[in-house]
């Protein structure tokens, strides 16, 4: 099956819409909002081989957001993988943020919370999953889900090679009798790229992979609590401070180091965006966790190598050239 989806179908007023429609009904429930819904435009090519479907998609610059409140809704476990053909996009879920180059690509996991945002038209190709199927290549791909896998080297470019020439093919398409041998060789290298990831955590049980993730998820809902800290953490998954610090130590990120992290990203997305540009550095610092503005921009300095304004003033110019 190969079907063409294109918002120039539909009236200027109702293309964003339409392309919501399209997204939730075709790959996960989401919100889509473009960064300037008078001109945005986008198409889909949708396939299906055996189990995962695939789709090609063209368009101008926008945030996807998939929220708590889609995962609560989900009826299926599935993983979306996002391979970036052209333009650029950062994708971001559990903590992690990929930014993805042409070639490069990524996992995102449906039952947790994840961002999309791409300031200029990209193209990229998404497959959508379902779990069960994926965990019967990739072990644990929870434990992959945002990062980001080099499509120019390695495993990693073998992988992409052949899901950007061979899978959305229109040959590959029609004939179903080739298509589980087609989907079976595209997960094998998927999975072998997966494996410097995976190898480099095979010490972690599988309980210990679920209390990380969960021990994530309360970080990314608490980060505007100036009180957040290992100790309120652990007393919150009912786990001891130690075992909490063991949980991140095969990242090379302490407990502490990574909520300063998470919260210097979400000010510079904040800052980065249009649509909280008349908030003040400090509500934006403050609505973030941070307690006092000088250790903000301090860190955020040291982070970003600009100072918070400057940071801003550079992301609005950036913004107008892409939009001019």
């Amino acid at each position: 099956m190969d079907e063409i989806i294109s918002t120039h179908a539909h009236a200027p007023a109702q293309r964003v819409a339409a392309w919501n429609e399209a997204a939730c009904t075709h790959l996960a429930l989401m919100d889509i909002c473009p960064f300037d819904s008078e001109t945005f435009s986008g198409r889909m090519r949708r396939a299906e081989l055996a189990s995962i479907r695939a789709i090609d998609i063209s368009c101008r610059g926008a945030r996807v957001h998939r929220s708590a409140a889609h995962v609560a809704r989900i009826s299926e476990a599935i993983f979306l993988l996002d391979l970036q053909l052209q333009g650029e996009s950062v994708v971001k879920q559990g903590g992690r943020e990929a930014r993805l180059r042409p070639g490069d690509f990524v996992l995102t996991d449906s039952t947790r919370p994840h961002q999309v945002v791409f300031d200029a038209p990209v193209s990229m190709r998404l497959l959508r999953i379902p779990a069960s199927t994926l965990q019967r290549f990739v072990g644990c791909p929870e434990e992959v889900a945002g990062l980001r896998i080099d499509g120019s080297a390695g495993n990693g470019r073998i992988a992409s090679r052949f899901l950007r020439d061979s899978w959305l093919s229109r040959q590959a398409a029609t004939l179903q009798d080739g298509a589980p041998h087609v989907e079976r060789a595209a997960l094998e290298l998927v999975a072998s790229a997966c494996a410097q990831f995976r190898e480099a955590r095979s010490e972690r049980s599988s309980l210990g992979i679920v209390h990380r993730l969960q021990a994530i998820e309360y970080i990314e809902g608490s980060l505007e609590k100036s009180g957040l800290s290992p100790a309120s953490i652990s007393a919150a998954l009912r786990i001891t401070p130690r075992y909490l610090h063991r949980l991140f130590n095969g990242d090379g990120e302490t407990v502490g180091r990574y909520i300063l992290r998470r919260r210097l990203e979400q000010c510079a997305d904040q800052l980065n965006d249009a649509l909280h540009e008349r908030r003040h550095v400090s509500d934006i610092a403050f609505g973030c966790g941070f307690s006092t503005l000088s250790h903000f921009c301090r860190t955020f300095r040291d982070r970003y190598g600009l100072s918070p304004g400057d940071f801003r003033e550079a992301a609005r110019q950036k913004r107008l050239e892409n939009w001019g």
